[in-house]
């Protein structure tokens, strides 16, 4: 019975450990996702309306981010 007093806190751990990093895997990939669509629409925005004040926007955007946080 004390082996299993020992066992089982470190058991316990360690699973909620993975489950933890899981969960934190999924939330980094939907955050690259969400990125990815900013920068998308962002893109579009420039494109397609040049003479509008918000392509402005979005480039002046576009080119803080990049700065900042880098483009894959």
């Amino acid at each position: 019975m004390e082996i299993w007093v020992r066992i089982l806190p470190r058991l316990i751990s360690a699973i909620m450990s993975i489950l933890d990093a899981s969960s934190l895997r999924d939330r980094m990939y939907r955050q690259q996702e969400e990125h990815e669509i900013m920068w998308t629409a962002l893109d579009d925005i420039k494109r397609m309306y040049p003479e509008h004040p918000s392509a402005g926007i979005a480039k002046r955007t576009l080119d803080k981010v990049t700065v900042k946080y880098g483009r894959e």
